[in-house]
């Protein structure tokens, strides 16, 4: 599972970071999107985003009145460049 942090300003968009996400494998749940409050975030490093966002729409589904939403980003993490798709839930 993805570690949930929080007060991770959601970015406007500027156009298209300079990574590339790799494809991931398939598999069970991975996202704990039912312990996500409004606000809060995790980065996925590992899967690209057309997979990430079908995720998110499948969870909308499960959850019915929450809304999630996915951007590349690239941040800076523990010295180290990392590319990856982050997903905020809005309500």
């Amino acid at each position: 599972m993805y570690a949930i942090e929080h007060d991770i300003p959601l970015p406007t968009p500027k156009g298209k970071p300079h990574c590339r996400i790799r494809k991931g494998r398939k598999g069970g749940r991975v996202y704990n999107f039912e312990a996500m409050e409004v606000g809060d975030s995790f980065l996925v490093t590992d899967r690209d985003q057309l997979t990430v966002t079908s995720a998110c729409n499948a969870a909308e589904h499960r959850f019915p009145g929450r809304q999630y939403i996915t951007r590349k980003v690239r941040e800076v993490r523990g010295g180290a460049l990392v590319c990856g798709i982050r997903v905020w839930r809005l309500r």
